[in-house]
């Protein structure tokens, strides 16, 4: 059995559409396009699996300048103050626009002028900002994955 990963490094993140049930359904039936609220967050370098069909819309942020170890530290200690558990791997950001503020605020701590968030439009894709620090790529469209053989 063959599998495909690719490894992530810290800082990088995945933008995601977790909505629920009744809201997918409204937006299908008014035939418009569920807008992106989650983020997970990787603090340490991290493997996923090829998981994402042709149809997933999730996106793939990662930095162009990784961090310095002194940005990794300041990361950990502030999402160990955020989420109050130690030696977290991945956060997600998903419940409400404060979250995901918090996640500007503590990216921006760790490097000035890097993540700025507004929800109410397509983020990911219409801002530069985010352009100029990370390279952003859908996971469905994806090429160059890792192979391990199982």
């Amino acid at each position: 059995m063959t599998l495909k990963f690719k490894t992530i490094a810290p800082g990088s993140m995945i933008v995601s559409k977790r909505h629920n049930v009744f809201k997918r359904l409204w937006y299908k039936i008014c035939k418009k396009e569920l807008p992106y609220n989650c983020i997970t967050l990787f603090t340490d370098t991290t493997s996923i699996l090829d998981i994402y069909n042709s149809k997933s819309s999730d996106i793939l942020l990662t930095l162009k300048k990784n961090y310095s170890k002194e940005e990794l530290s300041l990361l950990h200690s502030l999402i160990e103050d955020y989420s109050q558990e130690r030696d977290i791997a991945t956060i997600d950001f998903c419940k409400n626009y404060k979250e995901i503020h918090d996640l500007s605020v503590i990216l921006n701590t760790v490097r000035s002028y890097s993540f700025n968030v507004k929800m109410e439009e397509d983020f990911v894709v219409s801002n530069t900002a985010i352009r100029r620090k990370y390279y952003v790529s859908k996971l469905a469209e994806e090429k160059d994955w890792n192979i391990c053989i199982y």
